[in-house]
């Protein structure tokens, strides 16, 4: 008889597939960027803002708008240079390409005594860039031009005339003060004549006497 067929062999068991490697957690955020997000502007630290702007885009402050005009660049040459666009806006907002005088968008005598914290931003910059007032440079005057003002002409040095001239408005040489009102200054006591003491009388220098010729006899006449 025919023997039977030989069975194929037996496959071995397939092996159960290899895990992919386990990711470790990711180390906890020191900020949670949701919580009070909706109010991050005032409730978040500098720190969480930094973080969360730089790792999360949350937080970030929002970028200046953009100037429609640099009024800096080709100020040399503006009335030839520039469009008509430019001149305008930059007349308006900046004092700049203006076919007259520039307009006065900021009166600078109006508050200057406390102008570093009453005065805005623009009219600081506005100020200072067309008046040389309400500078950075001015929050600490360099001198006290109250001090000794009734008779700043004789008391002030040179150098304090001038800064307090050109940022204070007083001491100047044409008594036109802060907004234009003319200053009153007092006048300076009067000083009394220096007395110089009287020169001594020169000492008269007496000669001396002669001393008397000796006695001579006459010889009798005969």
């Amino acid at each position: 008889p025919t023997p039977p067929p030989t069975p194929p062999p037996t496959p071995p068991p397939t092996p159960p597939p290899t895990p992919p490697p386990t990711t470790p957690p990711p180390a906890s955020d020191p900020f949670d960027c949701e919580a009070g997000f909706a109010n991050w502007q005032v409730g978040w630290s500098a720190g969480k803002k930094a973080w969360c702007c730089s790792n999360r885009h949350k937080g970030c402050a929002p970028k200046p708008p953009s100037l429609p005009y640099d009024c800096e660049a080709g100020f040399a040459n503006w009335q030839a240079g520039w469009s008509d666009g430019k001149k305008s806006w930059c007349c308006s907002h900046s004092g700049r390409g203006c076919a007259g005088p520039p307009p006065q968008l900021h009166n600078c005598n109006v508050g200057f005594a406390t102008w570093t914290t009453s005065w805005d931003a623009d009219k600081k910059a506005w100020c200072c860039a067309n008046h040389h007032r309400g500078c950075p440079s001015q929050g600490k005057p360099l001198y006290n031009c109250d001090k000794d003002f009734a008779q700043w002409k004789t008391y002030w040095t040179p150098g304090k005339q001038a800064w307090c001239c050109n940022n204070m408005g007083r001491g100047c040489h044409d008594h036109i003060g802060a907004g234009g009102v003319p200053q009153t200054p007092a006048a300076p006591a009067a000083v009394p004549p220096t007395v110089l003491p009287a020169a001594p009388a020169p000492a008269t220098t007496v000669a001396p006497a002669m001393p008397a010729a000796p006695y001579q006899p006459q010889a009798p006449v005969p």
